[in-house]
């Protein structure tokens, strides 16, 4: 079964471009093993993260996110069986938020395939600060 999962979460610390590169490198490789989509947002301190794969390798990942050290606040904000991923051709696509608050609302809109499910674009936008 194909599940979408969607978290929350803080950065721990301040991360460098370098560091959120090297992530984006680790998880492209990780998840294209497992079959597993993915995309993270962020901005300063705040991470936002929808994953699609296989369910019991999402939820793998998912424990090992939740006791990853470089984040705090964890929160399953979304997890829903679909047909099939909404982001099949990313491994890992990682992208950071404009500092204004309209501009990134536009990115998440940009970003948003379009078969995701109304909640999910709804709790997606609500995350950058607009939500319809």
């Amino acid at each position: 079964m194909i599940v979408q999962l969607l978290y929350t979460s803080r950065a721990t610390a301040a991360m460098t471009d370098v560091e959120w590169r090297r992530i984006e490198e680790i998880s492209s490789v990780h998840n294209a093993l497992n079959s597993i989509t993915g995309l993270l947002v962020f901005d300063d301190r705040r991470i936002m993260q929808l994953l699609e794969g296989r369910d019991d390798r999402i939820d793998l990942l998912f424990g090992r996110i939740e006791h990853d050290r470089r984040n705090c606040e964890v929160v399953l904000r979304y997890r829903q069986s679909v047909a099939f991923a909404s982001y099949g051709e990313w491994a890992m696509r990682l992208c950071r938020m404009p500092d204004d608050g309209m501009d990134a609302n536009e990115t998440l809109e940009r970003l948003m395939a379009p078969s995701l499910s109304p909640q999910l674009r709804n709790l997606m936008l609500s995350w950058g600060g607009k939500a319809s």
